[in-house]
């Protein structure tokens, strides 16, 4: 299996003034293409290329070994989960369970925001 970079699911330039354009092209185009590309050099020639990425991770992490495969694969699924939890106009409301684990210990979601 080879893995791929996965387009944005946004125009590059959709986050700004969050997110510039320019960094958002440098961590998908540069950092999390530099993850894949070395993840598929990694795993070329091993039992790892026939398996998917979550189980890529699972196997991965527990020697010396593969470590850097481990390291590839978790950046390579991490970066792919940040890309989409991101949106254009995004925010809003905090879910209902999320606001009231927040507000307990600062009182509120506003008061964690400005001391964060």
């Amino acid at each position: 299996m080879t893995f791929e970079l996965p387009p944005l699911p946004y125009p590059s330039d959709a986050l700004a003034p969050y997110m510039s354009e320019r960094t958002l092209l440098l961590h998908h185009g540069k950092h999390h293409a530099g993850y894949v590309a070395k993840l598929n050099e990694l795993i070329s020639d091993t039992p790892f290329a026939s398996l998917p990425l979550d189980e890529v991770i699972r196997s991965s992490h527990r020697t010396a070994e593969t470590q850097n495969i481990f390291n590839n694969a978790a950046q390579h699924s991490n970066h792919s989960q940040f890309w989409l939890s991101m949106q254009p106009n995004g925010g809003g409301n905090v879910p209902c369970a999320l606001e009231r684990r927040v507000a307990a210990p600062f009182g509120s979601v506003n008061y964690c925001k400005s001391v964060f």
